[in-house]
């Protein structure tokens, strides 16, 4: 019995018709549909003929006649449900740098735990944390990170002071005016105080004089 006979009939091309779905369904990338196509034309094949070529002969042709006329099918298809490649998530992210880094010399960089190739026109030391750019093919494209903000109620030191600010600052700074002394002139009498005249007596009640001499 030849060996042949092992990979061929019935029983054989069900088999692979299973297989290739199984891996087309873990792979949802339209890798192997034409081969479940090629693999039910054997089978049918092996019904009518026990011979093991007519049945692979019918298996790659049919594949490949298959793959060819679904080739602008299976390209449409992935540009509708493309998702998005991991070198455009990578942008925007924060990686580590492992290497020197610097204008015309590339180092190496991490970024969740895998190793790459990065580029960088500021030199950048290891262990500096990076801002990634652009990824060009194997290479990442990184700057260095942006300077954290002041907190808040603090002003940025290269902030310029406000308006109010400034004026007040002006204000403090400006010497005390003294107070104002008015021009001396002469004196009118309507700015002299009138002179208390002293009480009178009441009526009916003599006044005691008060007679002279020393006090005891």
């Amino acid at each position: 019995m030849s060996i042949f006979m092992f990979f061929s009939g019935p029983g054989f091309w069900l088999l692979m018709v299973a297989v290739f779905v199984v891996v087309e369904l873990a792979t949802t990338a339209l890798v192997s549909i034409w081969f479940v196509v090629g693999a039910l034309m054997a089978l049918l094949v092996s019904l009518i003929t026990g011979l093991w070529w007519p049945q692979w002969l019918t298996f790659a042709l049919v594949s490949v006649i298959a793959q060819q006329l679904a080739k602008p099918l299976v390209a449409r298809l992935r540009a509708k449900r493309a998702p998005a490649m991991n070198a455009e998530r990578n942008v925007g992210r924060v990686a580590t740098v492992l290497t020197p880094i610097g204008p015309g010399q590339q180092g190496r960089a991490r970024l969740d735990g895998v190793d790459w190739n990065a580029l960088c026109a500021a030199p950048l030391a290891p262990g500096e944390r990076c801002l990634v750019l652009q990824v060009e093919g194997t290479a990442l494209v990184v700057a260095p990170m942006p300077p954290a903000p002041p907190p808040v109620g603090m002003p940025r030191p290269d902030a310029e002071p406000c308006e109010a600010d400034a004026g007040a600052a002006d204000a403090a700074d400006a010497p005390a005016e003294a107070p104002a002394i008015p021009p001396a002139g002469p004196i009118e009498a309507s700015d002299i105080p009138p002179a208390e005249t002293p009480a009178e007596a009441p009526a009916g009640e003599p006044e005691t004089a008060q007679p002279a001499g020393p006090r005891p």
